[in-house]
């Protein structure tokens, strides 16, 4: 039993092995059949097929070569040559691996009789289509028909002188800046109709511009940048397209819109003031108010325009707060009022208090409105030397007093003889005489001096008091003062003060600085007969 299994192993190891050498041997006869096959190909191709192509390529080169000498190629002998490198072509990928002797040399003719008269004749006819091109172009921008056309033969023209640049690079007529000429006018002339409309945009801004109608140049400087945005993104390359016109008329929008608020405040501000004059305090207030917060929208948002300005702001400011002011200002005038009253009948403790009242209120008007036009400045210096001469108000009528229990009539006016040295200084406080005697005149007191004395003097007498005019001041007795000058009322036909001179013969009237001062010169009143509101001292 053992026998017979070990015999049929034995028998099919033989088997395979035989069946395995028969496949190696049938494998090498195939492959040994397969590559005598390919040779014999080769060989043919060698001396069969290659033959007799070279003898056509030369051939067709040769006639080539007699036709450009004699100037009568054609495109029929170009296309012949692109035959030529198609047959090549396909031949050789049939026959790969075999070296077909002068083929590199027949190849490289003709690629070099492809690249200079292909080359030279696609440009001839891209020249001529260029100039057809231009030859039609119509004059009028209305015949569509005829500008299609044009523009079709100058695509044409490109398309050439294109596969002049990409296939023929070192060729003489390869010329990439003539491409760039040739394509921005097809640009030129596609973006035409937008140009147009562009252009008439731009006119329509420029004269509402002119017209200062802002609001409608506003609409057509947008239509502008629209515009010139279309044609940059159609056309990029066309010479019309550029970003300066869209900044332009950006800046332009921004001017028109700072004019048009500039109007708006104009005419707020224009109302404000007639209902000012009006005293309609309240709506006065909503115009200044509504004519400030669009200039500060200006001044902000357009900082670049001429409109904007902060010094219109400040004044639209000072305006909108004297009108806000303008109930304190009454209360502190009504309050200055009583202070007279007080003043003028010796109630000296109720117009301290009252002085107290006005500090109060001129303090709140400076810190509430710092910028009101209607400072009451009069009031304010009054006030201040109130506060520091109250105490001496006594004395100072008591002086006045006696310089006008003295003086002079002269029709419904009172003229005081020179002001004592004692009044001054209880006014000023300071004594400029030379020789210091409550009782005698004071001297060396400039003008500038005495226009300040006598509005001090009319705060604490409610006298009015002036200076004499020259034909006032009549003539003076020697008291053995010395005084011999004194200031009197300028003339309004001078810019100079004036002083007269009383002389032994004749008196004179001379021209002085403001602040000139002299031992001589000193200076009377002049009182309205009814005008003084003080308690007369007895």
């Amino acid at each position: 039993m053992n026998t017979q299994r070990t015999a049929v192993k034995y028998w099919g190891f033989a088997l395979a092995i035989n069946i395995f050498v028969s496949l190696i041997g049938y494998f090498i006869h195939y492959k040994w059949d397969e590559g005598k096959t390919k040779n014999e190909i080769k060989l043919r191709a060698l001396k069969e097929e290659w033959p007799q192509l070279k003898v056509k390529f030369h051939s067709v080169i040769e006639d080539f070569d007699q036709k450009a000498k004699e100037g009568v190629l054609s495109s029929n002998d170009l296309d012949a040559l692109f035959t030529l490198q198609k047959e090549w072509v396909l031949f050789s990928s049939n026959h790969r691996g075999v070296y077909f002797p002068d083929s590199f040399e027949i190849m490289e003719d003709v690629d070099s009789r492809l690249t200079s008269h292909h080359g030279a004749m696609l440009w001839e006819e891209s020249v001529a289509l260029e100039r057809a091109a231009k030859n039609i172009y119509p004059t009028n921008p209305e015949q569509a028909s005829a500008i299609a056309e044009s523009i079709d033969l100058m695509k044409q023209a490109l398309e050439k002188q294109r596969f002049i640049n990409d296939n023929y690079p070192d060729h003489e007529y390869s010329n990439y800046a003539r491409f760039a000429n040739l394509e921005a006018w097809i640009f030129s002339k596609e973006a035409y109709p937008i140009e147009q409309k562009l252009h008439s945009a731009i006119e329509d801004a420029q004269i509402h511009l002119q017209n200062e109608n802002w609001k409608n140049a506003i609409e057509a400087s947008q239509k502008v940048i629209d515009l010139q945005i279309e044609l940059n993104d159609e056309f990029p390359n066309a010479p019309q397209a550029n970003i300066n016109t869209i900044i332009a008329y950006e800046d332009l929008i921004q001017e028109s819109k700072a004019q048009l608020l500039y109007q708006e405040s104009l005419a707020h501000e224009a109302k404000g003031k007639t209902y000012w004059v009006a005293e309609k305090n309240s709506l006065a207030q909503d115009h200044f108010h509504e004519a400030l917060a669009l200039q500060n929208q200006i001044n902000v948002m357009h900082s670049q325009s001429p409109r904007a300005s902060s010094n219109r702001s400040t004044r639209l400011s000072s305006s909108l707060q004297t009108i806000r002011s303008r109930e304190l200002l009454d209360k502190i005038r009504k309050m200055d009022q009583e202070l007279d009253l007080f003043l003028s009948v010796n109630m000296l403790d109720k117009a301290e208090y009252k002085i107290e009242d006005l500090v109060t209120a001129l303090q709140s008007l400076r810190n509430d409105f710092p910028l009101a036009e209607d400072t009451p400045e009069n009031i304010i210096q009054k006030v201040e030397f109130m506060r520091q001469n109250l105490p001496n108000l006594p004395g100072i009528w008591e002086d006045f007093s006696n310089l006008l229990r003295d003086a002079q009539l002269h029709g419904n006016l009172r003229i005081t003889n020179f002001v004592t040295q004692s009044l001054y200084e209880k006014i000023m406080p300071i004594n400029p005489s030379r020789i210091q005697n409550p009782a005698r005149p004071v001297d060396s007191v400039s003008f500038d001096d005495v226009t300040i004395f006598l509005q001090r003097l009319n705060w604490a007498t409610d006298s009015h008091p002036r200076l004499p005019k020259s034909n006032e001041t009549g003539t003076i007795a020697p008291d053995g003062s010395g005084i011999l000058q004194e200031w009197i009322e300028p003339d309004l036909n001078r810019n100079h003060a004036l002083v007269f001179k009383h002389g032994q013969n004749e008196n004179s009237v001379e021209e002085r600085d403001e602040f000139s001062r002299n031992r001589s010169l000193s200076f009377r009143l002049v009182i309205p007969s009814d005008s003084h509101n003080f308690p007369i001292q007895n």
